[in-house]
């Protein structure tokens, strides 16, 4: 973080490819610091970036930090409107096997279930899923069926979402994602608990 910063104080003004460079960095980091107050405005940088270099590789992944963010601190209606904006994008690429529209995709179908709009939600992480699966990117399968067992959860399927979070496990497991195992266990727990089954939930 603090080279980035560095590297921004001694960047022409007319680089702006260095600039969104050290913009994205800084909001990055601080993301992951928790700081989301200057994250926000870093992402926001780099967005105003892409715009003026007519990159929309820039703007969608600007706009996809502003959902994240943006649904991290509570605030789903403005981060629906982004991530809305990353998906329109990204529909519009296909050279890569839609691993970025799979990612804006999960992201919306998160804040989608922030707002209580399940059926959309779930219209978004098969469509996501589906993407992942055809290129078999099966680390982002474990993430995606993860992001669908939220999903069931918010509707008490507790069946369905206890399928899913079992295939979520075993493809974790496989992967050595233990992050999202650890995760997906949590959701298996509440998913036992919907059924009824507290034993099954304790033992988990």
């Amino acid at each position: 973080m603090h080279c980035a910063e560095k590297a921004l104080l001694i960047v022409p003004e007319d680089s702006l490819l260095w600039r969104s460079s050290c913009y994205e960095i800084l909001n990055v980091a601080l993301q992951r610091m928790g700081d989301y107050s200057k994250a926000l405005q870093y992402a926001k940088l780099d967005y105003e970036t892409g715009i003026k270099l007519a990159n929309e590789d820039i703007q969608s992944s600007a706009l996809n930090s502003l959902a994240a963010i943006l649904l991290a601190t509570n605030h789903p209606e403005e981060a629906l409107g982004y991530i809305q904006q990353a998906v329109d994008i990204e529909r519009g690429n296909s050279d890569d096997q839609g691993k970025k529209l799979a990612i804006r995709l999960g992201i919306q179908c998160e804040v989608l279930v922030m707002l209580k709009r399940p059926n959309e939600a779930l219209a978004c992480i098969n469509e996501a899923l589906a993407l992942d699966s055809a290129a078999q990117r099966f680390d982002k399968v474990a993430i995606r069926k993860s992001q669908k067992a939220d999903v069931l959860l918010s509707m008490q399927q507790w069946e369905e979402c206890r399928k899913i979070c079992l295939e979520s496990l075993e493809t974790s497991r496989q992967n050595g994602n233990t992050v999202e195992e650890i995760i997906t266990l949590k959701q298996l727990g509440a998913c036992e608990i919907g059924l009824k089954h507290y034993d099954n939930a304790e033992n988990i």
